[in-house]
C-alpha cells in the first residue's frame, strides 16, 4: 500500500471558506451563545459542532441518554438540536425531560432528524422547527438563528408565544 504525508500550516484562516458572517460571529463569540448538539452519532456531533463553534457558537454535546436533562441544564442552551432517533428512545422523550427541567424549558429546541416526519409537532412547547440530516452548513447555521430571533422576540414582548422557527 501507498503511504501520503500531508502537512498543513496551523492557523485560523486556513480552511473553505465556511458560512456566516464574520461581524455576527464576533457578536456571538462575545455573548458566547450556546448551542446544545444532541445526538447518538458521534460523527454528526462532529459535523454541527465543528460549523458551530466557527460561527462563533460555544457548543455542548450529548448523547441523549436519560438524564439528558438533568446534564444540559448545568449548561443553561440558548438552542438544542436533539436527534429524534437516539440509543433506546425517542427524541420526543428526550424532548419531555427537557421540558421538566425549568433550566430548559424556554430553550428553542429543533428536531435534527434523517427524516421528515409529518407528526413533528411544532409548538411553543414542543419542536420549534426541524433540520433535515444531511444538513449543509448554511441550513444549520441558518435554523440556530432563526430560533434565537424567535427567542429573542419571545423575550421582547412575554405575553406572546414565541413563533416557530422555520423548517428547513
Amino acid at each position: 500500500g501507498s503511504v501520503f504525508w500531508v502537512a498543513l500550516e496551523a492557523g485560523d484562516e486556513i480552511g473553505p471558506a465556511w458560512p456566516g458572517d464574520r461581524a455576527a460571529a464576533g457578536e456571538r463569540r462575545a455573548r458566547r451563545e450556546t448551542v446544545a448538539v444532541v445526538d447518538d452519532d458521534p460523527d454528526i456531533v462532529s459535523y454541527a459542532s465543528a460549523i458551530l463553534e466557527h460561527a462563533g457558537f460555544r457548543v455542548v454535546a450529548d448523547d441523549g441518554r436519560p438524564g439528558v436533562a438533568v446534564r444540559l441544564a448545568g449548561e443553561a442552551p440558548d438552542v438544542v438540536l436533539l436527534d429524534l432517533s437516539l440509543h433506546g428512545r425517542s427524541g420526543e422523550e428526550a424532548l419531555r425531560e427537557m421540558r421538566d427541567v425549568p433550566a430548559l424549558r424556554a430553550a428553542p429546541v429543533l428536531a435534527f432528524t434523517a427524516a421528515v416526519d409529518p407528526a413533528i409537532e411544532v409548538s411553543p412547547g414542543g419542536f420549534q422547527g426541524w433540520l433535515t440530516k444531511p444538513v449543509e452548513p448554511e441550513a444549520l447555521l441558518q435554523g440556530v438563528e432563526d430560533a434565537l430571533e424567535a427567542l429573542e422576540r419571545a423575550a421582547a414582548a412575554p405575553s406572546a408565544e414565541p413563533a416557530p422557527a422555520r423548517s428547513l
